[in-house]
């Protein structure tokens, strides 16, 4: 197998340290962080699965 110098992936390989020098923090996020959540949508789906899971077991 051989070897070539070209990166094969789609990312290329980085190759300006110094810009990392003059700025060391982390990459800036890719999502914005926001305030919703689905954690009440998921908590009343789950309680009205359950609650129409146990009357369906007592009916029958």
């Amino acid at each position: 197998m051989v070897q070539s110098d070209k990166n094969s992936s789609k990312t290329q390989v980085e190759e300006d340290y110094i810009a990392n020098k003059e700025n060391p923090g982390p990459a800036p996020e890719a999502f914005e962080k926001t305030d919703k959540s689905a954690g009440w949508l998921l908590f009343w789906v789950l309680t009205l699965i359950v609650v129409v899971l146990t009357v369906v077991w007592l009916l029958t």
